[in-house]
């Protein structure tokens, strides 16, 4: 039902299982997934914390509880220390270098470091990655923009008077 897209049909279903198996990680990680797709940040939260308890090593869980932090206190600070994280501990889990790429690119607005985490989500993920021409398009957008910013960084300029002034 969920990936059929019938969130509000899952979502039941996902309660009716936790009803009778409280400690179903799968379930509370889809649950949790729900949430994400309702823009519902604290109950994504919640329900992807409750199943890491199970299984703290789930790669998907910790990705998408990242997101969720992300979402939910609006910096990225935590979400990027869980996901470097995740990805020294799963370095072939792509999706985690995906999320980071988007993150130092639309977030932080560093584009050298998206740059370098959109390559190497391509490497991990190949040409069929599920988001290889996001992150191609993403480079390309990118390169473009490097040397332009670079050219165009103000230069340092002193006003020997104002100088004067705190000297």
């Amino acid at each position: 039902l969920y990936y059929a897209g019938q969130s509000e049909q899952a979502e039941i279903e996902f309660t009716k299982i936790l009803n009778e198996e409280p400690d179903n990680s799968v379930a509370r990680f889809f649950l949790g997934l729900v949430h994400l797709q309702e823009n519902d940040w604290k109950g994504a939260s919640q329900e992807i914390t409750k199943g890491l308890r199970a299984d703290p090593n789930d790669a998907a869980g910790q990705n998408a509880l990242a997101l969720a932090e992300l979402h939910l206190n609006r910096t990225s600070d935590v979400a990027v220390k869980r996901l470097k994280q995740l990805v020294a501990a799963h370095p072939d889990y792509a999706p985690a270098v995906y999320n980071l790429a988007v993150i130092h690119d639309q977030w932080l607005r560093n584009p050298g470091a998206a740059l370098g985490w959109y390559k190497q989500y391509l490497q991990k993920a190949g040409e069929n990655g599920a988001q290889s021409e996001a992150a191609r398009q993403a480079i390309a957008r990118l390169d473009q923009m490097e040397p332009v910013a670079q050219n165009t960084t103000p230069r340092k300029q002193t006003n020997q008077q104002a100088a004067s002034e705190y000297i």
